[in-house]
């Protein structure tokens, strides 16, 4: 689960954001859903953790299963 938390946690905010710059100014405003998806990235990170917790919570399972 951490593995792909990690990964979305790492790669949703620079999509949302490329997604911001294609559509260019209409993607912060009312007028286009991006500003909710851009919102939900930035909640999920402080919800469910980031890229940093993520991968230490992977690297504790991979130091304890190489130490048994």
């Amino acid at each position: 689960m951490s593995v792909a938390a990690s990964y979305i946690a790492e790669r949703a905010p620079l999509m949302v954001q490329d997604c911001v710059q294609i559509h260019g100014g209409i993607g912060v405003t009312w007028e286009h859903d991006l500003h909710l998806y851009l919102r939900r990235v930035t909640q999920n990170a402080h919800l469910f953790g980031g890229v940093r917790e993520h991968r230490d919570r992977i690297a504790g399972v991979i130091r304890m299963g190489s130490s048994a």
